[in-house]
């Protein structure tokens, strides 16, 4: 099965010239300003963690969102993509106006930067962007409406649904249930019987999102499958759809007698905001076989596990109901 909702950016982790724990330097700041102007992606990358590092200073961030306004295709392409890395609130007027650049890349990027602020005031623009040229900027811009959350985008969204670009559409689809507005539920319902299976899995998660019983159902037949990867499919489409019934069901999925199952259901338990689903994994770690450990260790540094957290489960009572795996072997 196919699931092909959710994309996630890897960040790269490069060693910085600045002296760690320095107070950077006007020239240390004019000098990533330049490198982000004219500098190759790998550059750019390289100023991104530059940039973090030093906290991300607002001087430093003005110089590069000048770059939006001033710049030549490449410095303003640079610099949209630096934004579109982190949230950066001080430059969400810049980031709008540059929503009506020349440029389908300094347009895309600037998108998704705005999402990640969770700017409200930048509605407006970015619903003017879902009927872009652009099929990458069309997606972008719901993207970034689903993130803020304001129910006046719906509007814009809903037409969307008809989109010719699959990724636009499924975009459309996510950000409509991310609103929350239970008026999309007349535009999702037919999208159930979609012929992509994609299409029906994005309608039947913003459907649960909405509290709807038809969604509910499909989402309850995947998790409910007799196979073991279509109830990690079920898992992973609403692990990150908070709901009492999905938090209960992803609880009773950790007693799966598929451990792949059972920690994919954990792992969604946690992100549901229930403590067991890491409790879980914690404990099922001493019990497991080695191949199994590092299914869930992997998943606990996900999570941002500390030591200190870690051995504060293990010198506590299980929590009553936790069904935890056959123990394979002595640890």
């Amino acid at each position: 099965m196919r699931l092909l909702l959710v994309a996630w950016g890897a960040s790269i982790l490069l060693l910085s010239p600045v002296a760690h724990g320095a107070e950077p330097s006007s020239v240390d700041k004019a000098r990533i300003a330049r490198t982000i102007a004219t500098g190759s992606r790998a550059e750019v990358e390289r100023s991104i963690s530059q940039i973090k590092q030093m906290g991300a200073p607002r001087d430093l961030l003005r110089q590069v969102a000048l770059l939006l306004q001033e710049g030549d295709p490449r410095a303003r392409k640079n610099a949209a993509y630096v934004f579109s890395t982190g949230a950066y609130p001080s430059v969400k007027a810049q980031l709008i106006e540059a929503l009506s650049d020349e440029d389908e890349v300094v347009r895309e990027h600037c998108a998704t930067a705005l999402g990640r602020v969770r700017a409200p005031e930048a509605v407006s623009a970015l619903g003017r962007l879902t009927s872009d040229r652009s099929p990458v900027v069309r997606r972008e811009a719901a993207k970034a409406l689903g993130h803020i959350g304001s129910k006046a985008a719906v509007p814009k969204i809903v037409p969307m649904l008809q989109d010719s670009s699959p990724d636009a559409r499924i975009a459309a689809i996510l950000a409509l249930g991310a609103l929350r507005d239970k008026s999309a539920e007349k535009n999702l319902l037919p999208l159930l019987q979609d012929p992509s299976e994609t299409t029906r899995l994005a309608a039947a998660k913003s459907l649960c999102a909405l509290d709807n019983a038809e969604g509910r159902k499909q989402v309850e037949a995947l998790l409910g499958s007799p196979e073991p990867a279509e109830r990690r499919d079920g898992i992973k489409l609403v692990e990150d759809v908070k709901h009492p019934w999905i938090r209960d069901a992803m609880l009773g999925l950790t007693g799966d007698n598929d451990l792949n199952v059972a920690i994919a259901a954990a792992r969604g338990l946690a992100l549901q905001g229930d403590a067991r689903g890491v409790e879980w994994l914690v404990r099922s770690s001493q019990r497991v076989a080695p191949q199994s450990v590092l299914k869930i260790e992997t998943v606990l540094e996900d999570l941002q596990l500390s030591s200190a957290d870690r051995k504060a489960i293990l010198a506590r009572k299980p929590s009553p109901g936790l069904v935890l795996p056959p123990l394979e072997q002595e640890r």
